[in-house]
């Protein structure tokens, strides 16, 4: 990098052979082919670290509210001047949390080897998942990694698309092409290249769209979408090529092997992911792993000892709820009970296995708009129906399937921390991001 170009050059001015600190009451430095000594100065003097060089820790609390609207505020994004260690990280979690009051029912971390260990250690976190984009975007490189035909091909597409960028007069015929035969919402799109250390700019998942944001439910949605990929993944090995085969039969695997979903895995860990899928009223019949005998028995055994626990927890010793079989009127119709025809008008008390089994056989009914269910608003109006039940949907709904939000804050972080605030200290850095994220 040049001089002029350096972030130190931010703080000083050149004079002939000599810079001088704009900091500094004329403090001079003689120039000798390097910023080794104006460095040690911005450092040693003014406490000074390249803003791109300087680590942060973001937190970011996720949940669900009394209304049943999904809130996400940050909690802090604070530098890290130790080493990025497990115990390190877990000190600051910790520290965070205790600041806060708070104790943190899961986690959702990028699967880098010091984060898991830092979860492990961490005592405010009760559980974690790792980033479900990271996953499937490490399963995707491994898979072209392995194929040479695959690395050839996007090498050459690379090069196509340089080649396009290069040329103006090219760039022009290829806005035109599109402005003409793509629709609408598809005319600012543009040719991009990838970006090593960005999720999804290798090959485009479209499916992670549905796991990266903070305002909808996104963990329930995983496991569903996953399992419907690899049946469309592994039925290409029926009609395509040999090397189409061996590519497709890879990704199935890798994407299997990240997220556990062979049998005899998959029935040995009941994954945070399949609760929340139970709990979500898109997905509660489970018809995406009906060919595995007994996942529907676990979760229902670990719901049944989760409530279990929420209600000794609470005190009411297993005291029944009053249910109210009458909803509102003003409230649209979002369900519909499948009963025996005994049951009278007025309201009747449950145990927990009554709920349990009334909100297994509960029909979802679409709104009549969109033609979907948004878990949110149909918990919203039934909540009084499965009161139980609906402390656990709050829980595991608002537990984000990725931190993608965590990654957008670090974007941020590096649009604040330009070389033309450099005085800027990271702590004051982490206020004004906090005020910005919580307005």
């Amino acid at each position: 990098m040049s001089a002029d170009k350096s972030w130190v050059w931010a703080h000083f001015e050149k004079k002939e052979q000599k810079a001088v600190c704009k900091l500094c009451t004329n403090k001079e430095f003689l120039l000798s082919g390097g910023n080794g000594s104006l460095i040690y100065h911005l450092k040693s003097t003014h406490k000074m670290n390249d803003p791109k060089s300087q680590g942060f820790l973001t937190i970011n609390a996720h949940y669900i509210d009394s209304e049943w609207v999904l809130k996400t505020h940050n909690l802090c994004t604070i530098p890290m001047y130790e080493r990025h260690t497990g115990d390190v990280l877990a000190r600051l979690i910790d520290g965070t949390a205790d600041s806060y009051g708070l104790n943190f029912f899961c986690a959702t971390v990028d699967n880098a080897a010091n984060m898991l260990s830092a979860m492990d250690k961490a005592m405010s976190v009760s559980y974690y998942i790792g980033c479900c984009a990271h996953l499937l975007d490490l399963a995707v490189k491994e898979t072209q990694q392995s194929s040479t035909i695959f690395e050839a091909v996007l090498k050459k597409v690379h090069g196509l698309i340089r080649s396009f960028k290069k040329s103006e007069t090219l760039a022009n015929e290829l806005r035109k092409f599109r402005n003409k035969v793509l629709p609408d919402k598809d005319k600012k799109l543009e040719l991009q290249l990838p970006v090593s250390t960005r999720w999804n700019t290798q090959v485009i998942m479209n499916i992670t769209d549905l796991f990266e944001g903070d305002t909808y439910v996104s963990m329930s949605a995983v496991y569903p979408t996953l399992f419907s990929q690899l049946v469309k993944i592994r039925s290409i090995s029926s009609f395509q090529s040999s090397e189409g085969r061996i590519l497709a039969a890879a990704l199935a695997d890798n994407i299997s092997s990240r997220f556990c979903t062979d049998d005899s895995v998959f029935l040995g860990q009941m994954s945070l992911n399949m609760i929340a899928s139970f709990l979500d009223p898109r997905f509660k019949p489970l018809r995406f792993v009906s060919t595995i005998p007994d996942v529907e028995d676990n979760i229902i055994a670990t719901i049944m000892s989760e409530l279990e626990k929420i209600e000794e927890a609470a005190g009411e010793d297993n005291r029944p709820n009053t249910v109210e079989r009458e909803v509102s009127a003003k409230k649209p119709k979002l369900y519909e009970l499948e009963t025996d025809g005994n049951d009278q008008d007025m309201p009747h008390r449950l145990s927990l296995e009554e709920e349990v089994s009334r909100y297994r056989t509960v029909k979802v009914v679409a709104d009549q708009v969109t033609n979907d269910v948004e878990p949110l608003v149909w918990w919203k109006h039934n909540e009084s129906l499965f009161p139980r039940i609906a402390r656990l949907a709050r829980r595991y709904l608002g537990i984000p399937a990725t931190s993608a939000t965590a990654e957008r804050i670090f974007s941020r972080m590096g649009l604040l921390l330009r070389e033309n605030r450099m005085s800027l200290l990271p702590e004051n850095a982490n206020s004004i991001l906090f005020c910005h994220l919580n307005d």
